[in-house]
């Protein structure tokens, strides 16, 4: 249990460099890309199995309790670095939730917060134009390879499970369906869920969405920031202006990265 907590907790803790990946044209680029996404489908997998003993139980089925530290003292060193990330206070204005609803979300079940969290990546993939059809999924030696089409409709009732027992289905459900559906079914667009019930696309919005000349948010000017239209979600502005006045800084990383895409070098 020790040994299986430390590594859900060192997934955890680099969620939010893989979910950037999907901004990142050239490392989409990477022949061994699509190699990744199978690594990262397949720890999704085992999370899920490890979390979700058996697809068709009840709660009783269910391996996500929080580990209590006098039981497993040495877990108190498994630190989720992106824990002060979770704490929004933006987007629970006017509402029933406390602002601190994810981080009791990641306490209460922390390996059913990690599968929906990846799941999140996953469709933010999706949504950025990665084809998740292009990854092999190894399996035994004499076992052909699985497609991520198939991975998901084998674990979705797992997932749902998870979903059921953790206290907050519905308000996963409405998110989590459109992304499971995309996989399912291969499609090659998806869509990111609204900033207040989202795992992580909420807390990265309050937290990197800033001008990338003086680093004002949406909040400072009182309206939405304006995102370069090449690169999409990599770099933000508050005015049209400070987008032409770092320019000079931020042109190299625009041009490089239109030049890829999962497929390759663009002509």
């Amino acid at each position: 249990r020790v040994e299986e907590h430390f590594g859900v907790v060192a997934f955890l803790n680099i969620l939010p460099s893989l979910y950037h990946f999907g901004n990142w044209n050239e490392a989409k680029s990477s022949e061994r890309f699509n190699d990744f996404v199978a690594f990262f489908v397949s720890v999704l997998g085992n999370i899920c199995h490890a979390a979700a003993c058996g697809c068709g139980g009840g709660p009783e089925a269910i391996d996500d309790e929080p580990h209590n530290l006098e039981t497993f003292p040495e877990l108190l060193s498994a630190k989720v670095f992106m824990e002060s990330l979770l704490l929004v206070k933006e987007d629970t204005n006017g509402s029933s939730k406390p602002a601190d609803w994810r981080i009791q979300f990641l306490h209460e079940r922390p390996k059913t917060f990690t599968v929906v969290a990846s799941l999140e990546v996953l469709g933010w993939w999706i949504a950025k134009g990665v084809d998740l059809t292009l990854a092999r999924i190894p399996c035994e030696e004499d076992d052909p390879d699985e497609t991520v089409q198939a991975i998901f409709e084998e674990y979705e009732p797992r997932i749902r499970l998870l979903m059921r027992a953790s206290g907050r289905n519905e308000e996963l459900t409405s998110y989590i369906d459109p992304i499971l559906t995309a996989l399912k079914e291969n499609k090659k667009k998806g869509t990111w869920p609204k900033h207040s019930i989202s795992l992580l696309y909420g807390p990265f919005i309050y937290d990197n969405r800033r001008c990338g000349f003086c680093q004002k948010t949406s909040d400072d000017i009182g309206s939405d920031l304006l995102r370069c239209s090449a690169c999409g979600e990599s770099q933000h502005y508050c005015c049209k202006d400070h987008q032409k006045k770092h320019w000079k800084a931020h042109k190299f990383f625009c041009k490089r990265n239109t030049k890829f895409s999962q497929y390759g070098m663009n002509r």
